[in-house]
């Protein structure tokens, strides 16, 4: 009789290597979690210079290329434009229009500046490095008073 149980003790023991192995016995969980997150808009403006200096300028129209590059980081479709605080001026009296500086990307037609907005760019790509070089065309007439003049030029790189 002893013989009898120590087999079938053996038997029960094996049986359950066995289950266990073919995974008959494995106790498992699992869950799920979700995960989620929201990309925000993004958009840089980087210029290439702070300052823009023609130097001395005779009478005449004058043009300049690449003297300003623009670079914009947006994962937006995004636009450039171009806004100029007044005319140009001695910090005094005098004063040239604006509206004779003009600018291009590279090729393509002049874009008077003004001191509403103008448009440079529009419906531009997405992405990490877009470039643009910006020819300056600048004309001083017989009429204009030598002196020194600025302006400041807001360049803005507005996403949609």
């Amino acid at each position: 009789m002893r013989k009898r149980i120590k087999a079938a003790m053996l038997l029960v023991a094996g049986a359950l290597l066995v289950a266990n192995a073919l995974g008959g016995l494995a106790v498992a969980a699992s869950d799920t979690v979700t995960v989620s997150f929201t990309v925000r808009p993004k958009i840089e403006l980087a210029l290439s210079a702070n300052a823009v200096d023609f130097d001395q300028l005779d009478p005449g129209t004058h043009e300049f290329a690449r003297k300003l590059t623009t670079t914009v980081k947006s994962n937006t479709i995004w636009s450039l434009t171009a806004q100029a605080d007044g005319d140009f001026s001695d910090g005094g009296e005098l004063s040239i229009p604006i509206g004779r500086l003009a600018t291009r990307p590279g090729a393509g037609g002049w874009i008077a500046f003004a001191t509403t907005s103008r448009e440079l760019l529009t419906g531009q790509p997405r992405g990490g490095n877009n470039q643009n070089d910006w020819d300056y065309q600048l004309t001083i007439e017989w009429t204009d008073v030598p002196a020194d003049y600025s302006a400041t030029i807001t360049y803005t790189a507005t996403g949609s």
